[in-house]
């Protein structure tokens, strides 16, 4: 594989030292001799509300970061989005007092957009970044969780199998610039010439906010095993199982099931041009291995968290 396949990278090396970890110390006794202890990172929950196209509102937020000077800071640190049940129309500021009118591809009144409005306006927005030229894409951090209350695995070999996933697990705070090919190469959809090709029917739920200066649009997806064209796999960067089968003759099944997947990101409102995203992507990872005259199924969660600025 790539250096650019970096999560499927950890993926596979998560599920494999599970594997063998586990099964050598299934049989031979041998995992008591690991004591590795990790560090989760979760982040703050700080919930906001968001105007839900038809007049319903709920919340979300995007995880936060240091963005670029020419970019705005983001909301929450939020991984899932909490419900709200605050009503009424949002009372956003209207356009600023320079008359500058928003990109023609922006509609007028955020919160009189439909769901197909708020998808084609992100689509338009985002694959932008991939299309225009002088774009720099910051990934301001990375933010891989473990979810423990998903883990399944051998009961004697719980705590420490859960020890053991959390020192791949953390959060990298260094922010990493691509220009140009590194940002196909990196950016959701990894390898792609575009940054998302869904439609309306590919989420659960589009959401937007006009503040003045930005429209904050929030997509929540539907759960999904192994997508291939539908859902998460229009937008985000996916592992796929035969990418694992090539790595790891060992697996023998495997498949990943998506929940609670989140984008959010603001777009600028004069130019039409997203400054700021967050992917959120829970994943349930599950494994069948075969290792020499025994089979071992596992199961492990992780939550995925890319922040990125965008300036042009």
């Amino acid at each position: 594989m790539s250096n650019s396949n970096s999560d499927v990278k950890k993926a596979i090396a998560i599920a494999l030292t599970i594997i063998l970890v586990f099964t050598g110390g299934y049989f031979f006794g041998v995992f008591t001799q690991f004591h590795l202890v990790g560090s989760g990172g979760e982040p703050a929950e700080i919930p906001s509300v968001i105007q839900v196209a038809g007049g319903a509102a709920s919340s979300g937020g995007s995880a936060a970061a240091a963005p670029a000077a020419s970019t705005p800071s983001s909301g929450s640190d939020n991984a899932a989005p909490a419900a709200s049940d605050k009503g009424g129309k949002s009372d956003a500021a209207p356009a600023d007092s320079k008359g500058d009118k928003p990109a023609d591809t922006a509609p007028a009144a955020s919160d009189a957009m439909t769901k197909a409005e708020i998808v084609d306006l992100f689509k338009t927005s985002a694959n932008k970044i991939k299309t225009e030229s002088g774009v720099t894409v910051t990934r301001n951090y990375e933010d891989l969780q473990h979810n423990e209350e998903k883990l399944e695995v051998p009961a004697a070999l719980k705590s420490i199998g859960s020890s053991l996933i959390s020192t791949f697990l953390k959060k990298d705070e260094t922010p990493v610039n691509y220009t140009g090919q590194e940002i196909i190469d990196n950016y959701p959809v990894r390898g792609q010439s575009y940054v998302t090709n869904l439609t309306e029917n590919d989420v659960t739920e589009a959401t937007c906010t006009d503040d003045g200066t930005y429209y904050n649009i929030t997509l929540k997806f539907p759960e999904e095993t192994d997508p291939t064209t539908t859902g998460v796999a229009t937008s985000f960067n996916i592992i796929k199982a035969d990418e694992v089968y090539a790595a790891a003759s060992v697996v023998k099944n495997f498949n990943a099931t998506y929940y609670d997947a989140v984008i959010t990101c603001q777009i600028d409102k004069k130019t039409g041009n997203m400054v700021h995203a967050t992917y959120t992507l829970p994943i349930v990872m599950k494994v069948t291995a075969g290792v020499a005259f025994a089979t071992l199924d596992a199961q492990v969660g992780m939550t995925f968290i890319d922040d990125y600025s965008i300036a042009y």
